[in-house]
């Protein structure tokens, strides 16, 4: 396709897991050699895994950093290993963890379940701890300061820091 008559050195991905494995099969299928990048959607670990070691070159951005010391990091790591074994953690998995625990702040916050208090709650959140990093919303539902890591697929497969 024109991807390959324009000989490109990189291409943009936006997708999740099955749509990312299938397109990176077909383009490293046609001699794509090129790096693979794309957002949050791509770290799944499953990616890697479907596409084996075809995946490489291959950099995404994330907000998380699984290297992190900050210790609710370490600590949903550990609980994720004790229950999940060494499998890599896919952001999304990180994401569900810390809504569960902004909606059990933001109840708390509100006094009760109410979906009008709660949503209020939510939207007034400041500096709230989460396993991506830290919640701040503006009021209309953006969180006011994501940090991205950009990562690439290292040696084993693995999601390491991008060098």
């Amino acid at each position: 396709g024109k991807m390959m008559q324009a000989n490109a050195d990189a291409s943009w991905l936006s997708a999740t897991t099955n749509e990312a494995a299938i397109i990176i099969l077909q383009a490293r299928a046609r001699g794509f050699k090129g790096v693979v990048m794309g957002g949050a959607g791509m770290t799944d670990p499953k990616i890697v895994q479907l596409v084996g070691a075809g995946a490489a070159p291959y950099v995404m951005f994330t907000p998380l950093n699984l290297e992190s010391d900050r210790p609710i990091v370490r600590d949903f790591v550990e609980a994720y290993r004790k229950a999940y074994g060494n499998n890599q953690i896919a952001t999304f998995s990180a994401y569900a963890y810390d809504s569960v625990m902004l909606v059990e702040d933001a109840i708390r916050r509100a006094g009760s379940a109410d979906r009008k208090a709660v949503a209020q709650a939510i939207g007034s959140t400041k500096s709230f701890p989460g396993v991506v990093g830290e919640y701040s919303y503006d009021g209309k539902g953006d969180n006011v300061k994501p940090v991205p890591y950009i990562m690439e697929v290292g040696p084993k497969g693995a999601f390491v820091s991008f060098k």
